[in-house]
């Protein structure tokens, strides 16, 4: 992880605070993330959002998922995708709700935006604390929120591998 800059070790120099540890530990731990190289794997992250993307839209074609398993999907990629974005855009912010609205409102898109991830958000909640999912998940939403989602993986892709992006710009 430290050889490509990885996010998650950028997510542990900004935030997390050291418990417990021997001196050596934790001198090791601090210099690992000390001198962390730039984030070598946007590409490989962006592919992965597509992909996700995709298996989102088939579900929605097929309807071999439910609505709420596939609006918590998007809640997760909309935020990896804001992560990466962010950190692209030199503000690092791995906040759950605040790097969606940080990078929707640096790059000009809709306000609605980190409104509607909100709502999706407690899809991915609900899913991973086992808990019955809100009300208002259909097809046809998840298929409005995978829009919403297309527009933000396209920008974050603008941002960080401009040669992946189907933009103009």
């Amino acid at each position: 992880m430290r050889d490509y800059g990885s996010l998650f070790l950028y997510h542990l120099r900004e935030e997390a605070l050291v418990l417990e540890g021997c001196r050596e530990g934790i001198r090791r731990y601090k210099s690992i993330l000390a001198d962390i190289p730039p984030y070598g794997r946007s590409h490989e992250s962006v592919v992965s959002f597509r992909t996700t993307l995709s298996d989102v839209a088939s579900a929605i074609r097929f309807r071999d998922s439910t609505p709420e398993f596939e609006a918590a999907a998007l809640a997760a990629l909309i935020r990896h995708s804001a992560i990466l974005g962010c950190y692209s855009i030199g503000e690092l912010d791995f906040g759950r709700y605040s790097s969606v609205e940080r990078f929707c409102d640096r790059q000009g898109l809709p306000g609605v935006y980190p409104e509607e991830y909100r709502l999706l958000y407690d899809f991915r909640l609900a899913l991973s604390d086992g808990k019955v999912p809100p009300g208002g998940a259909s097809y046809s939403r998840v298929k409005e929120w995978h829009t919403m989602a297309e527009v933000i993986v396209e920008e974050v892709t603008r941002v960080s591998t401009p040669e992946m992006s189907c933009s103009p710009r």
